[in-house]
């Protein structure tokens, strides 16, 4: 039976019954995410001799210095267009 057959099974059901399905479902797959992340902090927190990563620099940084290099380039390029246009009209 394929995913698309189950959940038309599903969908025949009760309301009450699949409430407790999506309830079931949600409770089982928070559940295997909570154990991956108790397995992970374990190994992590356990391995003192681990390298430490490599500094990066945060999203806001990066995109200040994205946002300052644009404006700047676009405050050339009109400082450009106006003083091309007042050295033409003279």
């Amino acid at each position: 039976m394929n995913i698309l057959e189950r959940i038309e099974n599903i969908r025949k059901r009760p309301e009450a019954e699949r409430e407790r399905i999506v309830i079931a479902t949600a409770v089982g797959i928070t559940i295997v995410l909570f154990l991956f992340w108790i397995f992970d902090f374990t190994m992590t927190q356990g391995n003192p001799t681990q390298t430490p990563v490599a500094e990066v620099p945060s999203p806001i940084s990066i995109l200040g210095s994205n946002m300052q290099t644009a404006f700047s380039e676009a405050w050339s390029s009109v400082k450009g267009a106006f003083s091309s246009t007042t050295t033409q009209e003279q």
